[in-house]
């Protein structure tokens, strides 16, 4: 009896020093404190500021990149145009720029359009309407099983 009592009274004195701790700790949850904490501190805020600047700066310079390599195309294509005109006997010309940009746009966009939908390319059609097919759960079944029973002496 006194050890139950023991367990007890240990039970309660851990209850109530429960309740201290918890009534003294803050209720927000870590995540949270860890926004605030993050929003709070201004060189973290100056970092992601400045990073953001240098990805803005990064995507002009490679858009500003991607713009001169479209003008050397084409003016290399109209260079092609022109010394095949004068030099050459005219019979292969080259496409016109637009065509050539067109038809790569086209192969994009076809291959992001969805297909109609086929048969799977295993699928093995039925020879006539009576025979079983070869998705069916039978499939062959009932050759494997003659096979076993002409082979497989019966015990009776």
């Amino acid at each position: 009896m006194e050890q139950f009592a023991q367990i007890i009274l240990i039970a309660a004195i851990a209850f109530i020093v429960g309740l201290i701790v918890g009534r003294l700790m803050p209720r927000q949850p870590p995540q949270k404190r860890e926004i605030e904490s993050f929003t709070g501190n201004t060189a973290t805020q100056q970092e992601l500021i400045t990073y953001r600047a240098d990805v803005q700066n990064h995507l002009d310079s490679t858009v500003t990149l991607f713009n001169q390599l479209l003008t050397n195309v084409e003016a290399m294509h109209s260079q092609l145009n022109s010394v095949n005109s004068k030099l050459g006997d005219g019979s292969t010309a080259l496409r016109p720029l637009a065509t050539v940009t067109q038809t790569v746009t086209d192969n994009t966009t076809s291959e992001a359009e969805p297909s109609p939908i086929q048969q799977p390319r295993d699928y093995v059609p039925k020879s006539s309407p009576n025979d079983v097919g070869t998705l069916a759960e039978g499939f062959g079944l009932r050759a494997k099983e003659a096979a076993q029973e002409s082979t497989s002496p019966r015990i009776d």
